[in-house]
């Protein structure tokens, strides 16, 4: 639809102040960068990046300039003379990042622009990328089913699930308080733990009881939380929330609420581990320093952060959290 490619069905949109809903693809001045690079086999790198001048029938001095320029932008000067066939998969996708460029759109699209390539160069092309999209100052809509791409590259994130939108905001907004369980179980890498339980009220404390035993939960998300009702919720925990502790002569008087685990799996990162653990029945997996020298078969004391403990209403899968403080603004985003 923003492209021009699709027929909107409601709604309007704008680009730059102007309403393109009718505009023709060709007059909307936006470039598209394709999953599969999309370059003329037939033409040379050079041609690829001229192409869409020759079309607008600039200048042949303007069209030369603008290619050395974006040709050295994305260093890729030393291949103008070469056909795509003759490229590598990253040095296509620079022609093809650079086939946009040279138009000076005034907005980019791109759809999986790095799927293609293997892990090490996708790290690099998305940092060149970003640090393109600074330098060019042109907003950029870019889709990806890669978590790390959207967090690491996204000044603004919209989650969607099945085709509706799930929740718009800022990277850490969204990580930190995540709209749903499927926000929530989306970002982070390792993704959040979830298990079940039944949120009552005990010592004048919020408390989930889950299959393992009580849980407390923090006042950020606990002391206005209601009781009534549906009190059947989902808790969420992300890895790096979990502290583990070998020995429990370690813990001191208050920590002994602390819960028993056996260590199923340890995978060690670089200074990381990734730690899976079985509390009761529970699978858990926790984010740990290497220098922890976890075993597996080994019992350790784990406690779950109860300020970074999310509740979801089970029924639903909507933060409770978010909601409650939904319910405090009226319609206009008053407070009552």
């Amino acid at each position: 639809m923003l492209a021009g490619l699709e027929r909107v069905s409601s709604g309007e949109i704008y680009l730059n102040g102007t309403l393109i809903n009718r505009t023709a693809p060709r007059h909307r001045d936006i470039a598209v960068v394709f999953q599969n690079y999309a370059l003329y086999p037939h033409k040379t790198v050079a041609g690829n990046l001229s192409y869409a001048l020759q079309l607008r029938k600039t200048p042949r001095a303007e069209i030369e300039a603008r290619v050395r320029r974006v040709a050295d932008m994305l260093v890729i000067g030393h291949l103008l003379g070469r056909m795509p066939n003759q490229l590598s998969g990253g040095q296509r996708q620079r022609v093809a990042l650079g086939r946009a460029i040279v138009r000076e759109p005034q907005l980019f699209l791109m759809d999986e622009p790095l799927s293609n390539l293997d892990a090490k160069l996708r790290l690099q092309t998305r940092s060149e990328i970003v640090r393109l999209q600074r330098r060019l100052g042109v907003t950029t809509v870019y889709v990806t089913h890669d978590q790390i791409e959207a967090m690491t590259m996204g000044d603004r994130i919209v989650v969607m699930h099945e085709g509706v939108v799930q929740q718009v905001g800022a990277p850490a907004e969204l990580y930190n308080r995540p709209a749903n369980l499927f926000v929530a179980g989306f970002l982070g890498s390792p993704t959040m733990n979830f298990f079940e339980g039944e949120i009552t009220i005990a010592d004048g404390a919020l408390v989930v009881r889950a299959p393992f035993g009580q849980v407390v939960v923090g006042a950020r998300t606990g002391s206005t939380l209601p009781v009534n009702g549906d009190r059947q919720v989902v808790c969420g925990i992300r890895p790096e929330d979990i502290t583990l502790e070998r020995d429990s002569s370690e813990l001191s008087a208050d920590d002994r609420a602390h819960l028993r685990a056996l260590v199923d799996l340890v995978e060690l990162v670089g200074a990381d581990a990734y730690v899976s653990l079985t509390v009761g029945e529970t699978l858990l997996q926790a984010r740990v320093s290497a220098d922890l020298q976890c075993q597996e078969g080994q019992s350790v004391w784990l406690r779950l952060d109860p300020r970074k403990i999310h509740l979801f209403a089970k029924r639903t899968g909507e933060n409770l959290a978010l909601a409650v403080a939904a319910s405090d603004l009226d319609p206009i985003g008053r407070q009552h």
